[in-house]
């Protein structure tokens, strides 16, 4: 069994919302867990300044102090076969990388950090990497516990694999099944459907086909479009869920106010386009404060992957 792998916040004193929820998911799994933190501290590096004996001091220090409160933590949820990983890298995208690669997880976990826009755009924070590279499912989760039945929505295309194969649908739909019964949730299946402005129609004038300009044909079209797809998994009109808008907005505000995880595949790019991966997932975690179990295509090829 691939271990559940959770990258907790470096943050000693953090709450680590992660470490509960990658907990309950090894238990339901009978899966081992294994625990990486960075436990590089700049202020702390500057707090003790030059001296390189007692930086080494204090770093193992640290380190000590960290594997303590893990194994607490730990014991107080209970949690099944689990190794700890504690690095101290200034430089932390190498370090994580070759850990993934050595773990083979078969779930990642982590806490969702919500930063300001411009600063997400200046950096590549380490959610936005892992979502992008990692060779397996991810799930970010928010600072809040899962209700008593989480709603668990999986956002799928049913235009997908209308003029090719496409299994992702099948992917998604598979992980939505899975983890819901793992946490005792409602699945629910959800289409996005994103309209043309009105104006934008208006102008295109006879170049518009008419079903286009008949909102109300259209919408019912995708209604229709979404109920066969939902019947072919089996699932039933009144938990297939029809949103409008940007997918990343509506999607947002649904999970909001239905909390438990929302279910996403990302769609396979060639190398120009690869670090686009994942934009819609990242939308959401800058938008809501929703949970995110991000599944990658069957064709994925990540950097990380073992050779």
């Amino acid at each position: 069994m691939k271990p559940v792998v959770v990258l907790l916040d470096s943050e000693i004193n953090a709450p680590q919302p992660a470490l509960a929820k990658a907990v309950m998911l090894a238990k339901s799994m009978g899966a081992p867990l294994q625990l990486y933190v960075n436990a590089y501290s700049t202020a702390l590096v500057r707090a003790v300044g030059p001296n390189r004996e007692h930086l080494d001091r204090a770093r193992d220090n640290i380190m000590r102090g960290w594997e303590k409160q893990l194994r607490k933590a730990l014991d107080k949820l209970e949690a099944p076969d689990s190794e700890t990983h504690i690095f101290w890298d200034q430089a932390e995208s190498a370090a994580l990388t070759d850990f993934i690669r050595r773990a083979e997880p078969g779930l990642l976990i982590l806490h969702r950090v919500r930063e300001p826009l411009l600063q997400r755009l200046v950096l590549t924070p380490r959610d936005w990497r892992v979502i992008r590279k990692a060779p397996c499912p991810v799930l970010c989760v928010a600072e809040t516990s899962w209700p008593e039945q989480p709603t668990v929505v999986a956002a799928v295309d049913p235009d997908h694999g209308l003029d090719h194969p496409d299994t992702l649908n099948d992917d998604i739909v598979s992980a939505a099944r899975d983890i819901t019964a793992r946490i005792n949730g409602q699945m629910q299946l959800a289409h996005v459907v994103e309209y043309p402005d009105e104006t934008l129609i208006m102008l295109a004038g006879e170049a518009v086909p008419v079903s286009l300009s008949d909102l109300d044909t259209l919408r019912k079209h995708y209604q229709t479009r979404l109920h066969d797809c939902a019947a072919s998994y089996g699932i039933s009109d009144n938990d297939a869920v029809m949103l409008e808008g940007a997918p990343h907005r509506a999607l947002g505000e649904y999970m909001d106010r239905h909390p438990g995880v929302l279910v996403l595949g990302t769609v396979h790019r060639g190398a120009i386009r690869r670090l686009l991966l994942g934009s819609t997932a990242e939308q959401i975690l800058l938008h809501s404060n929703a949970d995110i179990l991000v599944v990658k295509p069957a064709n994925f090829s990540s950097p990380w992957q073992s050779s």
